[in-house]
């Protein structure tokens, strides 16, 4: 999950009236606790006239006026769906995967309790380029665990058209020159006409969930890494501070790592965490108690 893109057309920056807009951004505080950004609401208009048309709905207004709560749960999911930013990369540039390979991994095996697997949550997955770029390394460089079933990758998104889209394991060629190296691509995924579709070893490895943030949690165990990148800035602060704590409380195994954008807000002792790098990652450990 990132910062969405530049508009197509700035004239459509205004297409969408204050007071939808402001009914939509309630909406999405109340569904998701993500907070629509008023400068963007070209994104509004480009990403709700499709399920407008797809309902027979004349226009944006009267999509908001269907969305009485509980009157249409499925125009009020697929809306939401439509409003969440689902724009990712993978993890494998030289300087992110050498960050990665030798500090973060291994720090994870290292306080892996034996016999217990490898687990790793990567809490707004998107189309599934942060996990699937933990699972090429953790088979490029801990292949007995992998082999042996013992590594665990959590893959969870709040939009379920996302976490379909991270079972699937299909890219196209766009996406997976980003970030993802030709070897890799070569090793780990196959050609199926325009796409590259990750290979069964790889997509045995995920485990894909539909999850809310700011909802309960389930089925999300102790990890030994938590990726939360560029999630946590479209939160409101207290949003923010109370996503952090359960994370802190609830998903991370000592010793273990929380990963976050380099665009995320900073962590502190006074959160719970102290950063322990490596650049260019956020990467964070809980703090220990004095």
């Amino acid at each position: 999950m990132s910062s969405p893109s530049a508009p197509a057309d700035p004239t459509l920056a205004d297409a969408v009236s204050e007071a939808d807009f402001l009914a939509l951004q309630r909406l999405m505080l109340e569904q998701s606790a993500i907070l629509l950004d008023r400068r963007r609401s070209y994104l509004v208009d480009v990403r709700l006239r499709p399920v407008a048309r797809r309902y027979q709905l004349p226009g944006i207004t009267e999509l908001v006026r269907a969305l009485r709560p509980g009157d249409h749960p499925q125009l009020m999911a697929d809306t939401v769906d439509a409003l969440t930013t689902n724009e990712t990369s993978f993890l494998l540039t030289p300087a992110t995967m050498e960050a990665l390979v030798e500090e973060v991994l291994p720090a994870m095996v290292a306080g892996r309790d034996p016999g217990q697997p490898l687990t790793v949550w990567s809490a707004a997955c998107s189309s599934g380029q942060e996990p699937y770029s933990f699972a090429v390394l953790l088979r490029e460089h801990h292949r007995a665990l992998a082999e042996a079933g013992q590594v665990r990758i959590l893959a969870s998104d709040l939009s379920p058209t996302m976490v379909m889209r991270c079972a699937a394991g299909r890219f196209s060629r766009i996406e997976v020159r980003r970030g993802l190296p030709s070897e890799f691509l070569d090793r780990y995924f196959q050609r199926d006409g325009r796409d590259h579709v990750a290979v069964d070893e790889l997509r045995a490895m995920l485990s894909p969930l539909v999850i809310n943030l700011v909802q309960p949690w389930p089925g999300i165990p102790r990890c030994h890494l938590v990726i939360l990148r560029n999630v946590l800035r479209f939160f409101p602060e207290p949003v923010r501070y109370q996503v952090i704590e359960r994370v802190r409380r609830t998903a991370l195994a000592p010793g273990g790592r929380l990963l976050l954008g380099s665009d995320d807000p900073i962590l502190g002792p006074s959160d719970g965490f102290e950063p322990v790098g490596p650049a260019p990652l956020a990467c964070y450990r809980l703090a220990e108690a004095e």
